[in-house]
């Protein structure tokens, strides 16, 4: 409930807020820069903020991201110029991103070896659901009552859930048995980098598919985008309700069973023309992007120290916002080459993901020292 009802609190903004800027008198090219700087903050604060998760504990940080999250009325105050805007979207990256990693550990904590895959898949529903109803309440609050309510409604989410984590029970801290790590060091480790790699060349799709999916839809001709992202949403929970529950010697199988669906759905999609096709695509991408998460992340957890679990999330999640970030400025290169080159080129990404998870990693897990995949 912690998790739902934060994300919730950005994105009940996200689709109202570039109206409201625009309205302040803002370009398209300006608020576009404006929202961007949401993902680069994200990007960039989450390895740092992972790191203060492993020293400082779990839920310090969760109540110092809600804090900042609700300072944000007070730069709305200064005014709406880019400066101003631009440090808004800065402290919601840095909220959301720590919020995220901060709980995600704080799950990964809670669960038994054998059940991980499933702790987090249903963790990421609650991520799921709040990305998906947020914003369709937000921009019908706005619509109806304006920004002002909008982000009124959004700081009580907020409160909401502070209440929520102020329930959870802090775990203690794991301490390092050696010498301390620094940051430095473990965005080099090896079992860290390449699952991140990994998770970057499949989110690569998300960024191709979903984030231009409506522009794809008016060039083609498609009538109900939008349908795409109920399918291919439920589709998704589908997925990781029964993933969860396979064995965890099924890992790596999943991985690389999801990164053949994600290349095969951007080589599916560079080929659709009709509604049902699309649907069909929704249904094959939902099943990939569904198991390829919970997998990977198991796998990433299961095979690092403990006490380091924070920083390596905070860097392997921020894999997710630059994959979608390229994926979606790649698929921008349909101005000139057309969508189905486009996502035919980009395929090539997932695949030399897999490549790199077949040749590189799974070889490193599965030698006899160290940490096994539960049965």
């Amino acid at each position: 409930m912690a998790t739902l009802f934060f994300i919730s609190t950005y994105y009940l903004l996200f689709p109202a807020l570039p109206l409201y800027l625009t309205e302040q008198g803002l370009d398209k090219f300006t608020i576009g820069l404006i929202m961007g700087t949401f993902s680069v903050s994200s990007l960039f604060l989450r390895p740092i903020s992972g790191h203060l998760i492993d020293l400082k504990g779990r839920k310090g940080i969760m109540f110092i991201s809600i804090g900042s999250y609700l300072l944000s009325p007070l730069f709305f105050r200064l005014g709406f110029g880019t400066l101003a805007m631009g440090a808004v979207q800065v402290l919601f990256g840095f909220a959301i991103g720590s919020f995220t990693t901060a709980i995600a550990t704080y799950v990964t904590d809670l669960a038994p070896r054998e059940m991980m895959a499933r702790f987090i898949g249903w963790h990421s529903i609650a991520i799921i659901s709040a990305k998906g109803m947020a914003p369709a309440l937000g921009l019908a609050v706005a619509m109806r009552y304006g920004f002002p309510v909008v982000l009124g409604l959004s700081i009580l989410v907020a409160l909401i859930s502070a209440f929520f984590v102020h329930r959870l029970e802090e775990p203690p801290l794991l301490e390092s048995k050696g010498a301390s790590t620094s940051i430095r060091e473990i965005l080099t480790m090896k079992m860290i980098l390449l699952p991140t790699i990994t998770l970057f060349a499949g989110m690569i799709t998300f960024g191709a598919i979903n984030v231009m999916l409506s522009l794809f839809a008016a060039t083609r001709g498609i009538p109900h985008p939008e349908l795409f992202f109920v399918i291919n949403t439920l589709t998704v929970i589908v997925t990781r309700l029964v993933t969860g529950r396979l064995p965890g010697h099924s890992f790596p199988a999943q991985v690389i069973t999801a990164m053949i669906i994600l290349v095969s759905s951007l080589i599916l999609m560079s080929q659709v023309q009709h509604f049902w096709q699309l649907v069909a695509v929704a249904m094959i991408y939902g099943a990939g992007y569904g198991a390829i998460y919970p997998a990977l992340s198991s796998l990433l957890i299961l095979y690092i120290p403990d006490h380091l679990r924070g920083t390596a999330l905070g860097i392997y999640t921020s894999a997710f916002d630059l994959g979608v970030a390229a994926g979606a400025a790649l698929a921008g290169l349909s101005e000139f080459i057309g969508f189905t080159r486009v996502y035919l080129g980009i395929s090539l990404i997932p695949l030399l993901g897999l490549v790199v998870f077949i040749t590189l990693y799974l070889p490193r897990i599965k030698r006899p020292a160290g940490n096994s995949l539960p049965e």
